[in-house]
């Protein structure tokens, strides 16, 4: 439906989204996030 119709989209800053529909209602759409860890030293 958010393609099909009036809604609207921004992103801010640190990626997440915040729709906008067509009667004017905002909804956040986190982005993921992602974490590096460091591998286990091998024996």
């Amino acid at each position: 439906m958010k393609t099909e119709t009036d809604w609207t989209v921004h992103q801010l800053p640190g990626g997440d989204l915040q729709w906008s529909s067509p009667s004017g209602r905002t909804y956040l759409e986190r982005a993921p996030r992602v974490v590096f860890v460091a591998e286990p030293a091998p024996f």
